[in-house]
């Protein structure tokens, strides 16, 4: 076991993964794979399937592997940073070298860079290639992340080949969200997962003539359905309804919510701090409900969180089936 001391006066114990530590390190891996994300703002990723489920499957593979590896370290039951690994085939057919070892991942903790982690961690990982019989090791990392350029040159990392690309397919941009309807008085929060194609277009909550939004809520309070978008909003905060949806920004064929990729999350956490008088965040659909659970989360003090079907046209359920189940609001008023 290898110790470092802290400046605090504690230690760090540096050890490899064992399936105790799994799910710690999938975390870590997992915000790691964000970190990269916000620096770059790329949509070449895609974390749909980034679950800490999934990451375990596959760091599963490093434990007791001759030619893998994962070094981690702690600070007591705490996972301060790791670093992964692996031999690989050299790719460049006039190489003299056939395989060099690889480091597919590296992260530590913002509160415990600058004190010799990622130092101690490469340490590790450059001994295991040496008992591999290796000469070599390599690393990539995104262009534009020039904390990680910085850190790994700080360590003897140089950089003798780059990557280029540019894109060949169909160029998908991002799209937004409106801004929320609300006010002080809102009771309850509807949320959609992003507007739709002619909701984005007529810049209008629910604009689709087959979405059932504003018909069921008209009908919810005894009303006839107006298609003037002035007195849907005058509705709205008559009696205490605010409209928003879970994401900032995305990428979207068409209108489906399966289509949904590189998703980024409205912020909620200021929304309730300026609206405190919300009880109740209503979602409309699954998607809204998913989307929110896994971006913001569920743990909010004093709200009620409840998933209704989806009003889209969609969504085959019948309109009486739709209204029934909405029906739930009346409970708020």
């Amino acid at each position: 076991m290898n110790f470092l001391n802290l400046e605090s006066g504690g230690i760090l114990e540096y050890k490899k993964l064992t399936i105790n530590n799994l799910e710690e390190v999938a975390a870590l891996y997992n915000e790691l794979m964000y970190f990269i994300q916000e620096k770059t703002k790329d949509e070449y990723w895609d974390f749909t399937e980034l679950t800490i489920e999934n990451t375990c499957k596959r760091l599963i593979d490093y434990i007791d592997n001759p030619e893998q590896t994962v070094f981690l370290a702690k600070d007591g039951e705490e996972v301060a940073g790791f670093i992964a690994g692996e031999t690989i085939n050299c790719h460049l057919p006039i190489s003299s070298v056939k395989k060099v070892g690889y480091i597919s991942a590296a992260f530590v903790k913002p509160e415990y860079r600058g004190k010799g982690v990622m130092k101690s961690l490469d340490m590790l990982i450059t001994d295991f290639f040496k008992d591999c019989g290796l000469k070599y090791v390599e690393l990539s990392f995104i262009s534009k992340n020039q904390l990680a350029r910085d850190s790994w040159a700080g360590i003897g990392y140089t950089t003798f080949r780059e990557q280029a690309r540019k894109r060949i397919g169909k160029d998908m941009e991002f799209i937004n969200s409106f801004r929320p309807i609300i006010d002080k008085n809102s009771k309850i929060l509807i949320l959609g997962s992003m507007p739709g194609v002619q909701s984005l277009a007529n810049q209008q909550y629910y604009a689709h003539p087959r979405n059932h939004f504003w018909n069921i809520l008209f009908n919810l309070f005894d009303l006839p359905l107006s298609n003037e978008y002035t007195e849907r909003i005058k509705l709205l905060h008559d009696k205490g309804i605010a409209l928003w949806d879970v994401l900032e920004s995305c990428t979207r064929e068409g209108s489906l919510d399966s289509k949904i990729k590189h998703e980024n999350a409205n912020d909620f956490h200021a929304l309730f701090k300026e609206y405190p008088n919300i009880r109740a965040v209503l979602f409309n659909g699954g998607k809204a409900y998913t989307a929110f659970k896994k971006h913001v989360g569920l743990d909010f003090n004093n709200l009620e969180f409840i998933q209704l079907p989806s009003t889209s046209p969609a969504n085959t359920m019948n309109f009486e089936e739709k209204l029934i189940k909405w029906s739930f609001i009346k409970k708020y008023f």
